[in-house]
């Protein structure tokens, strides 16, 4: 069992007043219950069987609490399905333990696995998740929700992260094999950055350096209108893995993503070796200012009378006219 799992459950079954009667299971008498159940059918130990039918085990689904094939032991009186916003309401005195994973996607989600749709926040969140476990010393693979008011954790060693530009497209950024001063994109369109993407970079890498380097690499382009998720998903596997996806020409890009996401395991995507030279499409080197430590958009700045430096009036709070204004850091220094 996935011990994070298991932990919440334990959890949910504590804080909804598990009864100290349930009985304790090793988890080889757990595997063999929930054997049983999932295929009766099966030849079993009668003295296994009869127990589980005496003291009524079932599985059951909890979807308002996100558990899924769950090992309960009903109260007396209660065979109802179990619809339950709350476990405390759903008629059962103990959670067991997990059968199985919780479904990384909802059905509704799943459904766009068989179509030709553009994949969503969710499908690349269970991504991350799946990354994330399989790869747990990389930094980045944050929800990429986090991106709509800019609340991402700035990374502190080698990172992959997806984003969304234009509203409708993914890309993945990546500083894997670089300088402390560089970043790689990895996009299917190969476009050239504009400002508010550039912005975007820069504000998530926080780079401590005064000029951040911005690399478009010539990985495979897209050729439809909804591919991009599945390739941003392509490329970020072959990255952590350690390959180098300006070398590949991925195939089975949505069936293997669906296999990855069934499964709860991510593998490099099918793909052949190919030579896109050169390997660099696009490269912008560009000043950073402000804590946020973003290029200059455009619009107003208002510089610290002490040290000099440049700051957007917007990260800061301040009008863009005060005069002899200090920044916080050199305020502190008084």
């Amino acid at each position: 069992m996935d011990p994070l799992f298991k932990k919440r459950s334990t959890a949910i079954a504590t804080a909804k007043g598990a009864s100290t009667k349930s009985c304790v299971l090793s988890q080889e008498k757990f595997d063999a219950i929930v054997n049983h159940l999932s295929s009766p059918q099966d030849k079993v130990d009668p003295h296994l069987k009869h127990w589980v039918r005496s003291r009524n085990f079932q599985l059951a689904d909890l979807p308002g609490l996100g558990l899924f094939k769950v090992l309960v032991i009903p109260n007396e009186g209660n065979n109802k399905a179990v619809h339950a916003d709350e476990l405390k309401h759903s008629g059962y005195k103990k959670v067991l333990d997990y059968a199985s994973r919780a479904p990384l996607l909802s059905p509704g989600d799943r459904a766009i696995h068989d179509k030709t749709g553009w994949l969503s926040n969710m499908h690349m969140e269970a991504a991350n998740v799946l990354l994330r476990e399989a790869f747990p010393a990389v930094d980045g693979l944050q929800n990429p929700i986090l991106q709509q008011n800019m609340s991402f954790s700035v990374p502190s060693f080698e990172f992959v992260q997806f984003l969304l530009v234009k509203k409708n497209h993914w890309l993945v950024i990546s500083n894997i094999g670089e300088e402390m001063d560089t970043v790689c994109i990895y996009d299917s369109m190969q476009n050239r950055p504009d400002g508010e993407c550039i912005s975007l970079v820069a504000r998530y890498v926080q780079c401590p350096d005064s000029h951040i380097t911005i690399k478009v690499m010539n990985v495979q382009l897209q050729d439809n209108g909804y591919a991009c998720g599945e390739l941003a998903v392509a490329f970020a596997t072959s990255l952590i893995d350690g390959e180098d996806p300006t070398q590949l020409h991925y195939k089975e890009l949505r069936s293997h993503f669906k296999n990855c996401v069934d499964t709860y395991s991510i593998t490099p995507f099918p793909s052949t070796v190919v030579s896109h030279q050169p390997r660099v499409v696009h490269e912008i080197r560009k000043r950073v200012y402000c804590k946020c430590q973003a290029p200059d958009n455009g619009k107003p700045m208002i510089r610290c009378f002490a040290c000099r430096q440049c700051f957007h009036p917007e990260c800061i709070g301040v009008g863009a006219k005060t005069d002899k204004w200090k920044c916080p850091t050199c305020t502190e220094a008084l």
